[in-house]
C-alpha cells in the first residue's frame, strides 16, 4: 500500500555505449522510496517472526522478566 504516488522523473546516467549504469532522482522521491522501501522490509520481518514457531510472549512478561533480570544485577553490583 504506498502513502502516496509520486510521479517519478528519472535521468539516465550513460557510458559511452550508451549503456544505462545509473539514475538521478530528486532527493525527495528518492527518500519516500527508500521509507517505502524500509516499510516493507519492516512488514516482511514481521510476518517472518509471526510464521516462526518459537515462544511468544506478552508484553507483561517480558517487562516482569526485564525488572527481575535487573534487579538482580542492581544486588550483584551492591555487594560487590
Amino acid at each position: 500500500m504506498r502513502k502516496h504516488e509520486p510521479k517519478i522523473e528519472t535521468q539516465y546516467l550513460v557510458d559511452s555505449k550508451g549503456k544505462k549504469t545509473g539514475v538521478v532522482l530528486d532527493i525527495k522521491i528518492f527518500e519516500s522510496l527508500l521509507e517505502e522501501l524500509e516499510d516493507m522490509y519492516d512488514v516482511v520481518h514481521a510476518e517472518k517472526i509471526l510464521k516462526s514457531k518459537g515462544k511468544t510472549y506478552s508484553l507483561e512478561e517480558l517487562e516482569k522478566a526485564f525488572v527481575k533480570k535487573h534487579s538482580k544485577q542492581s544486588k550483584c553490583k551492591k555487594s560487590k
